[in-house]
This record gives structure tokens, sequence and C-alpha cells, in this order.
């Protein structure tokens, strides 16, 4: 006969200790499925955004290859504007060219399929002068050529726009360009100045080929003319960080490379796409 708590009841013991639930053995089955499962969707998030990741590489390379072809035949016609601006206007007091830069997206409802890269060329040249008859008789010296077509009823106070032939220079198309002259006036102390982003924002992904960006003085009134030669703007494609939501890619904006010699003043940048 087997006593309790001799060698048979604890052997009894161990050998209902030893053997698992049924429920133990499902708990277990289902942890593993679920380890699993995870383990298969870190390996498809990481190929997707390991392929993504080439994708944009290769399409910010060929975003800079396009950028820099059209670089190369803008800026014969924005420093031959230039050269323009100062027989028909003089020499300007603040002048310069330089390649703008930004991201945007292309959308379908409110998801962003795609994030997008775009240069222009802006040619800037800033004329101190007292008052608007003087902008304006200035900008009629000039050939339209220069400045562009008298603008329609230009407003009489505020920021005037005098000359402007804007056309589709911003429509993300390399080679369409806009040309336009404006009267700002110094800056009263509740007016949204134009002056303000009229030259380019201080944070501008810019560029510099000829010249020194500066902002306008807000003391003193200004005859801006400004010319503007689209780059073109192109898809470099997301990551992706759930099943419809992305992220931009790194190293945007993307610039186009200047040819040999074009820098005269100042070296750019180097081009986020070699990132």
């Amino acid at each position: 006969m087997l006593k309790p708590g001799g060698e048979g009841s604890a052997y009894g013991l161990s050998m209902t200790q030893g053997t698992p639930s049924r429920g133990s053995r499902i708990g277990r089955v289902l942890v593993r499925l679920f380890a699993g499962l995870t383990a298969a969707v870190v390996v498809v998030y990481l190929g997707v955004n390991a392929a993504a990741w080439v994708a944009a590489r290769g399409k910010k390379a060929d975003a800079q290859r396009q950028l820099t072809q059209a670089l190369a035949t803008a800026l014969p016609l924005a420093h031959a504007h230039a050269d323009r601006v100062r027989r028909d206007l003089g020499e300007p007091e603040r002048s310069w060219i330089s390649q703008e830069c930004g991201v945007s997206t292309r959308d379908a409802g409110w998801m962003v399929q795609a994030y997008q890269t775009g240069c222009r060329l802006v040619a800037v040249a800033m004329y101190a002068v007292p008052d608007l008859p003087t902008a304006r008789a200035r900008v009629a010296s000039a050939s339209a050529e220069t400045v562009g077509p008298a603008a329609p009823d230009p407003a009489a106070t505020g920021c005037v726009t005098l000359t402007a032939s804007l056309g589709d220079a911003l429509a993300g198309v390399a080679g369409r360009e806009q040309v336009e002259a404006t009267f700002v006036p110094a800056r009263a102390a509740d007016d949204v100045w134009c002056g303000s982003y009229l030259a380019g924002y201080e944070g501008q992904a810019r560029s510099a080929v000829t010249g020194t960006w500066s902002p306008l003085d807000p003391a003193r009134p200004w005859l801006v003319v400004k010319r503007e030669f689209d780059l073109g703007t192109h898809d470099v494609g997301c990551m992706r960080w759930s099943v419809l939501f992305c992220t931009a890619p790194s190293g945007l904006p993307v610039f186009g490379r200047l040819p040999a010699g074009a820098a005269r003043d100042l070296t750019p940048e180097p081009s986020p796409a070699s990132s």
C-alpha cells in the first residue's frame, strides 16, 4: 500500500503537475501564433520601407538630374535678364540670382500619395525710391522685355504691381517664367507688409548663384523687379509608417547642380540629394 506522503504519493503528484492542461496548451499556441504574426508584420513593414527608401533615392537622383538640366538652360536667361535690368534701370542697390527649392505633396483626397520636390531660379533687383510716382516713371523707362507689360488697374496704395507677365510660371513645369515690377512702400506700424515675402523668406531653402539674399529695409520705399524661371517639380515617393499614411523621404528639397563656373560670388550649398 502506498502511504500518504511516501514516494508513491510524491511521484503521483509530480505526474499530475507535469501534465499540461488543455487551456495552457491552447494559450501557448496562441502566443506562438501572435509572435509569428508580429514578426511577419515587422518583416513586411521593413521590407516595404526598404523598397521605398531605394525607390526614393532613385527618384531624388532623377529629380536632381532633371533640375540640373533645367538650371543649365535657365541660368543664361537669368543673367541676360539681370544685364537688361541694369541697362534699363541702372545699378540696383541690392541684387542676386538664387535657386529656391521647396517640398509639396501630391494628394488623393486627404491622403498623401507622394512627396514632391521643386525649384525655381529667381533673379531679383531692388531699387530705393522716394515714392510711387518715381517708381512708375522708372519702370516706364524700361522695355517690356525687361519688366513685363503694364499691370491692369494697379492699386493706388500699399504694395503696387506696376508690371507683370505672370503666365504659368509656378505650374511646376520647367521652362515657364514670369516677371513683375512692384512698388513696396515703407512699412506702417499695423501693416501686413508685402515686403516681408516679396523678395523671399529668410528661411527659404536657397542656393546662391550671384550676390547675397537680403530682406527689404522696411523703413524706406522700394522698387523690386523679380523674374522667376520654373525648373520643374518632381515626385520623390514617400516613406510609409502605416498602411494609409506616409512621411517625406530624407534629404529634401533637392537642388539642381550648378554648371562649373556658374556661381560668381558664392558657392552654392551642397545638394541634400547626395545624403
